[in-house]
């Protein structure tokens, strides 16, 4: 039993059948004597063309051309270029001015020497006992003391006060009264 052709093959097939006689036809002496015969009349109309000597007017090649204007127009930009700046003169030479010289700083004016208390020489520790009565706790050298707001402490401080993580203190020398200092708590 004979394979069928499929439909490319088909279509091959039948751009064959035609391209055949094509193929054929332009292979043959007669269609190339054509072709001679207009390829050697083409060839006579250019070996005269060739033949034939030009023209020159010497008159134009004489003539002058006009002057190249650089501030004229330029056929590669799209606007009016702006006109020319005038020429950089530097000024006229000056002599630098005198170095300055500075003079010393005024001394500052030294008032009354203003004492300052001393420094806790103690640590506060923390916290103890309920809202109505609490007790601040000191570590004095090597011993543990309680004490509670109005106390002295250390002969030199008095308790006024109880914050959050730290205490007011006030001074029990008649030269600092009024002013206070705040001791933060620190943890060993």
């Amino acid at each position: 039993m004979a394979r069928k052709l499929t439909a490319r093959e088909r279509n091959l097939l039948v751009v064959l059948l035609v391209a055949t006689p094509l193929v054929v036809w332009w292979l043959s002496p007669e269609a190339t004597k054509v072709v001679v015969t207009e390829t050697a009349s083409a060839r006579r109309q250019r070996v005269a063309a060739e033949e034939a000597a030009p023209v020159v007017e010497l008159a134009l090649l004489e003539a002058r051309a006009t002057d190249y204007d650089p501030r004229g127009r330029d056929l590669f930009k799209y606007h009016v270029p702006p006109p020319p700046q005038p020429k950089y003169e530097p000024p006229p030479y000056t002599p630098p001015p005198p170095p300055v010289v500075e003079a010393a700083p005024p001394r500052p004016i030294q008032g009354p020497r203003v004492e300052q208390p001393p420094a806790p020489t103690f640590r506060y520790i923390g916290l103890l006992g309920p809202k109505d009565a609490k007790f601040a706790t000191f570590e004095i050298g090597k011993e543990i003391e309680l004490r509670s707001v109005g106390e002295p402490i250390d002969k030199q401080f008095r308790l006024l006060e109880f914050r959050h993580d730290s205490v007011i203190l006030g001074y029990e020398d008649a030269r600092f009264k009024g002013r206070t200092t705040e001791l933060k708590m620190r943890a060993k």
